[in-house]
């Protein structure tokens, strides 16, 4: 009852989140320039000839019949028309090359070069957001999710997906064109079906959409889950907050997987009716065929081309489904995604204003009102006036909550308030410049936000056209030259993300030297020394005291002790200033600030990991989805037995009841695929769905119970992790939902053809089966080419989610100073390296998928081609021939998508790599050992003997020397 009242709670959201609207699909193509839509152009070219190519051999095997039909009682008048069409096959099979070569490798360079500046503009305008938006809109966990796992969709839909879904278009287009060219009467009957076929796929894609929607919103979430955690790794080791965070995230993959189950059920009926509708109209087709050729208004091969034409024109937009599938995410992605880049930032660096040349440093706080945008009911000031005269230093003390860093992040205007007004020399700071405003004031936090790069490359965050003197002299400011010399590559050390290569006192100097080397008039300081020891903190202390001389200061401490020598302190009460004055005037008249005072002054993969942690049910369901998946590819070989059956009949005396008869099969066909398609889709989605969250769930404990050095290693950024357990995962479903059972419903497929075609005749059986070696060939090129792409592509693009994780991270820090600019064009040399390496991938993919076409269309003429030698030796009859050739030639297509996904499965499994590995990684530091679990209250006594240390990500300085402490 539970878990049923869990589902429809669930479901009921998922209606109120399912009235969300994706973005129309062609908006996707807004960041397409003149180069990107030629190249769309030359790969739409390719998908229109790709898709024509079948329907014209239907064309052709009509030609076949007739040429069999005009000399039914002539064998050698049959094989003389049957060799005319052969060379026709041929010239097909040479155009399908440049159109394979243009339709992949096309798309797939446009698709990269589109999403490479979709990224970029993403990130341009995280960066440009108001600081409020951090609070409200934009979640960390938004971010990464928007750079990472949505733009991987937009690009498979931009790219591959949408040049299949063209030829798949262009395959039904050409078809219906053909099949009225062929017999008008039996078209006008098959079109008929169209609207059916097409009712069935508007509501699957409504229903997927909305789908699709509301699976974003519960990854995002899962996704800031995952990066606040990560992010503060410290505080929930700290806190042994490990178990709440593995809740937190699982609540959200339980949702996710309900919402899932229906759409596994919306596949499979979706598909299913659609091949029901296609295979059940086949029985009135033929026998409405089998009347206008009795009447002498059609011939028998002109009725099949045109019943073939068309249907399986109809036919190729089931293939289209999973790339509507994925257009459907991609709009959702988009939605979100876009959302971001046009949002309009109420505090914007863009917006212009007053410049001044020089500020003295004179501040005026009047009136302040404001309320976070989070927590617009909870007023923070009320009324907090202050001056502070330049080059004054005042210090900001009071009760936890009570507004001290609210002022802070008002002057450097990360805020607007609701009433009153900030004057910084007389100037209203909302009629500066940010940028102007920005780069005159310092600021250092509680926790210094460094980043991924050298130490030198982090103190010219504060100056970029320092040279190596005023680095060092800045350093020395700080009380930080001394430590960065002792360090083997001295100021060209690496710190980690997030600067986890050093400790917090080194982190805290870097920061300050790298105020210090901005020169500012104002300086803000927010408890820059709360978090640390109390060695740390005087070393910390005095280089603070260095950089605040001859500058305005903002100073807020957490020990009172620090502010002694300010020259003014204000005490902060209810968001407002309740009493200033110096320290000792203070101490004899507010008992406030006495009692605040006297109180701090008391003392490598395996292929079977994919079905991570299912249980014996689960694989119930694989054997239940594979069985019906292996009826689903029944029909293919089936069909093309009966179809020839029927084109024969047509030059039959009776055949209207012949053809009677066979259209039976085609009823049955229609029913056993409803059913298959539900049952296989249902099974493999639910158990792909189980699988994927399984692994999440895994996967985000075991980096959880990793020691605090691993996530100090660059391989382990935020960004990559996080990617690591959102993004890679789900190749796990990718595997096992969307590429198994079509591989099983393929095999099946070409196993029974290969039977009955030899049962029909084995001479051409295996003739029709020996040209498969040029498809394994092609198909194995393809995988490996597939597999290479992926991976250099993943690579960057996992550096560039890194970067705005970091940057998402340290969004005050960025906006302080002003390097929003130096960001993107750190992501923009990170993304030009798949960009210009996809040009040469992309030919090279496309010459491989031409290449596969082309020997595709070679083996359908060599067929076609010994079907008339055999005829001519007497070795077979033109029906069994024909026969045989026609189940080879509708089981083609199953061996093409076999090779097709083949690739997809190993590129996926080569990405869910890095994921079992930090999954089999033993931590060095076992938090839940038993035997080790000390039960009770720890005292804690704590004693040091002889302790030698050093950080794992800098073996080469040692920390800590016989250090021994009692």
């Amino acid at each position: 009852m539970q878990v049923e009242r869990k589902e429809t709670e669930v479901l009921e959201d998922v209606k109120k989140k399912s009235e969300l609207t994706g973005l129309p699909f062609y908006k996707l193509l807004k960041y397409a320039d003149a180069l990107d839509w030629i190249l769309m152009a030359l790969g739409t070219l390719g998908s229109v000839v790709h898709g024509m190519a079948q329907p014209v051999g239907y064309l052709l095997l009509g030609k076949a019949l007739d040429a069999f039909g005009s000399h039914i009682d002539n064998k050698d008048d049959t094989v003389h028309a049957l060799k005319k069409v052969v060379p026709y096959v041929w010239y097909m099979a040479f155009a399908t090359f440049p159109a394979g070569i243009l339709e992949i490798g096309c798309w797939m360079y446009a698709s990269e070069r589109q999403t490479a500046r979709i990224r970029l503009e993403f990130l341009r305008s995280v960066l440009r957001q108001e600081i409020g938006a951090f609070d409200t809109e934009l979640s960390s966990g938004k971010i990464i999710a928007g750079i990472s796992t949505h733009m991987s969709v937009i690009q498979d839909a931009i790219g591959e997906k949408l040049g299949h879904f063209l030829s798949c278009f262009a395959t039904f287009f050409s078809g219906v064109l053909i099949a009225f060219i062929c017999s008008w009467e039996v078209s006008l009957v098959t079109l008929f079906v169209v609207p059916f076929i097409l009712l069935i796929g508007a509501t699957y894609t409504k229903k997927m959409n909305a789908i699709s929607a509301a699976k974003m919103i519960y990854l995002s979430e899962a996704t800031t889950v995952v990066e606040q955690t990560i992010s503060h790794i410290k505080t929930v080791f700290a806190f042994v907050g490990e178990d709440r965070a593995i809740k937190s995230f699982s609540d959200c993959m339980d949702k996710q997987s309900v919402i899932s189950r229906g759409e596994a059920l919306i596949k499979g009926v979706g598909t299913g009716m659609f091949q029901a509708v296609t295979n059940s109209s086949w029985a009135l087709i033929i026998w409405i065929g089998a009347i206008v050729v009795t009447a002498g208004r059609s011939s028998g091969g002109n009725v099949i081309a045109a019943v073939m034409s068309i249907l399986f024109g109809a036919i190729s937009i089931t293939y289209a489904a999973p790339d509507m599938q994925v257009f459907n995410q991609a709009k959702a992605a988009g939605n979100e995604v876009f959302k971001v880049i046009r949002r309009q930032p109420t505090i914007s660096n863009a917006s212009g204003g007053i410049v001044l040349k020089e500020i003295e440093g004179n501040i005026d706080i009047r009136n302040i009102h404001f309320a976070y945008p989070s927590r617009e009911d909870k007023v923070i000031l009320q009324g907090f006036t202050l001056s502070i005269p330049a080059g004054k230093t005042v210090a900001l003390v009071g009760s936890s909550g009570c507004g001290k860093s609210t002022v802070i992040s008002l002057v450097a205007r990360f805020y607007d308030p609701s009433k009153g007004v900030i004057l910084i020399d007389n100037h209203n700071i909302k009629d500066l410049d940010l940028k102007c405003l920005r780069q005159n004031i310092g600021a250092v936090s509680q926790e210094p936000s460094l980043f991924a790069g050298t130490i030198k490359d982090n103190l010219k965050v504060g100056n970029l056209d320092a040279d190596d003197q005023q680095i060092e002299n800045a350093a020395m400011m700080a009380n930080a030259h001394y430590f960065i010399s002792q360090l083997p590559d001295k100021y060209s050390t690496e710190v980690g993300q997030r600067g986890f290569q050093l400790s917090g006192g080194q982190k805290q100097r870097i920061a300050i030297a790298r105020a210090v080397l901005k020169n500012p008039p104002i300086l803000l300081l927010d408890e820059a020394t709360s978090a640390l020891d109390s060695q740390s903190e005087k070393l910390v202390q005095k280089a603070l005291e260095k950089a605040m001389q001859g500058r305005t200061v903002i100073l807020i401490a957490h020990r009172l002790s620090t502010i002694v020598n300010a020259d003014e302190i204000a005490v902060v009460e209810n968001g407002h200033v309740k009493e200033t004055g110096t320290h000792s005037t203070l101490l004899d008249t507010s008992k406030f600030y006495n009692s605040l005072f006297n109180m701090q002054n008391i003392s490598v993969v395996r292929d079977e990991r994919i079905w991570f942690g299912l249980r014996r049910m689960e694989l119930v369901k694989i054997a239940i989805g594979s069985i019906a998946a292996s009826f689903s590819g029944i029909s293919r070989p089936v069909f093309g037995f009966f179809i020839i059956k029927i084109g024969v009949a047509y030059y039959h005396k009776h055949a209207k009841r012949e053809v009677g008869w066979y259209s039976i099969p085609f009823s049955l066909i229609g029913l056993l695929s409803l059913v298959s398609h539900i049952l296989q889709h249902y099974y493999f989605g639910v158990v792909g769905e189980k699988a994927m969250t399984n692994l999440r769930k895994a996967l985000f404990s075991g980096v959880l119970h990793n020691e605090f050095a691993w996530f100090e290693k660059p391989e382990n950024s935020i960004g990559m992790v996080t990617s690591r357990i959102i993004n890679d995962t789900s190749m796990v479903k990718v595997i096992i939902s969307d590429r198994m059972s079509v591989i099983v419903q393929c095999i099946t497929s070409i196993l029974i053809a290969t039977v009955v075609s030899m049962i029909v005749n084995w001479r051409m059986g295996l003739v029709a089966w020996a040209v498969m070696p040029c498809h394994f060939i092609g198909g194995l090129i393809q995988a490996k080419s597939a597999k290479g792409f992926a991976g250099d592509s993943s690579a960057a693009h996992g550096k560039v989610v890194s970067l705005t994780s970091e940057s998402a991270t340290n969004i005050r820090t960025v906006a302080s100073f002003c390097y929003e600019e130096q960001i993107l064009r750190k992501a923009k040399l990170t993304l030009e390296v798949p960009m210009k390496e996809s040009r040469r991938t992309s030919i090279k993919y496309g010459i491989i998928q031409g290449f596969s076409l082309c020997l595709w269309n070679i083996a359908h003429a060599i067929a076609l081609w010994y079907t008339a030698v055999l005829i001519d030796r007497g070795q077979a009859t033109f029906e069994n021939g024909i026969r045989s050739y026609q189940i080879f030639s509708l089981t083609v297509p199953s061996i093409t998508e076999l090779w097709t996904l083949i690739p997809t499965v190993l590129s996926a499994m080569s990405i869910l790599t890095p994921a079992f590995q930090t999954l089999d990684r033993k931590t060095e530091i076992e938090p839940d050992v038993l035997e080790n679990t000390h039960q009770g209250r720890i005292e804690g006594t704590a004693e040091f003997q002889n302790v030698k240390f050093k950080y794992p990500s800098r073996p080469e300085v040692t920390v800590l020397k016989n250090f021994s402490e009692n």
